[in-house]
């Protein structure tokens, strides 16, 4: 097995509030002439976590810091208990000049999450556009169900994201839902790129599990649909990597998702990238060493050597699989 080419270490970042049922944000920070991050979830799968390493290095071999040029982007709000919320949208609206919020929803009735929906919107008090996130947590009927209450409610929602796991289930609640829906594991997770409009109104690109920069790019002006670029919880050096790319696809004054920065109680640059006035600089960020010497040390040695496991096997399976673009494989050629 060819071995992984660039140093790569591991990092552990504590989140605010659990996100995903994760209390910490795990990863590897892949260092070239610039850094690339390589942090796929734990229930991805080997050929997943092989596109996400491809964008890594991508990133890693190119040193090109972005335009640095203001990108709207919404406000990412932690599942927090009901006594908890609105005090903590209220903060959150205040700390980032976010008029765009993404919420969680799924696992509870439809009372309770329409009761949470009414408590963002009031602490709030004025302009105020929510995107829900149902991660594939329903089923037709009960999104369904979900839907209608939101349109009843004229709850200021901008989109439903992937309220259901398949693509099938998807084009059945776009027949008749007066909310838009939008798509974002049948692209990074199913792969189904055709016929997209048949499901969703909008597609939510995430770069790293989708390949990398080159890849997206190629991947949007095919989709047929209006694209959100989003991340991942990842750290900065991953979150900015994002930034430049949604930047640089022109997609209008559409909030992008990246203000995921918020969800981290430490970061791994002198400057994190979080949103200010509704904003992000759209430039990419450089590591700190002494932050990631701490998050590093942060990360028990079993699991580093696991993250470094995960590594070597994703770029097996990247290289036999022939994901690497030559473009990433001569820039690599020339720096390794």
């Amino acid at each position: 097995m060819t071995p992984f080419p660039l140093p790569a270490t591991a990092f552990t970042l504590p989140f605010v509030a659990p996100f995903r049922g994760q209390e910490q944000r795990q990863g590897m920070i892949v260092q070239g002439p610039a850094a690339g991050e390589f942090a796929p979830f734990p229930d991805y799968t080997p050929e997943q976590d092989a596109r996400w390493l491809v964008a890594a290095v991508e990133a890693a071999v190119d040193p090109a810091t972005g335009p640095g040029t203001a990108l709207p982007v919404n406000a990412v709000l932690p599942d927090v208990p009901d006594a908890d919320l609105a005090e903590e949208a209220l903060a959150l609206l205040r700390r980032t000049g976010c008029t765009t919020v993404k919420m969680k929803v799924g696992g509870r009735s439809t009372g309770a999450e329409l009761a949470r929906v009414t408590t963002v919107q009031r602490a709030a008090g004025g302009d105020l556009r929510l995107r829900l996130d149902g991660n594939g947590r329903y089923d037709v009927a009960a999104a369904r169900e979900l839907l209608v209450a939101l349109s009843w409610a004229e709850a200021p929602v901008e989109y439903v994201e992937q309220p259901c796991p398949t693509f099938a289930q998807m084009v059945q609640l776009k027949a008749d839902s007066a909310i838009p829906l939008a798509v974002d594991e049948t692209l990074r997770r199913d792969r189904r790129f055709g016929d997209l409009a048949d499901a969703a109104d909008v597609a939510i690109v995430k770069v790293a599990p989708l390949g990398g920069a080159v890849a997206v790019a190629e991947l949007v002006g095919s989709l047929g649909l209006p694209v959100v670029v989003s991340g991942a919880a990842e750290s900065s050096i991953g979150a900015s990597r994002d930034a430049v790319v949604a930047a640089a696809l022109a997609s209008g004054d559409r909030a992008h998702g990246l203000g995921t920065g918020t969800l981290l109680a430490a970061d791994l640059t002198a400057d994190p990238m979080l949103p200010t006035a509704g904003a992000v600089v759209a430039a990419r960020r450089p590591v700190d060493p002494g932050l990631l010497a701490a998050a590093e040390s942060a990360t028990p040695p079993t699991e580093r050597r696991e993250w470094q496991e995960r590594l070597e096997s994703a770029w097996a399976t990247a290289l036999a699989g022939e994901l690497v673009p030559a473009t990433t494989l001569a820039a690599l050629d020339a720096v390794a």
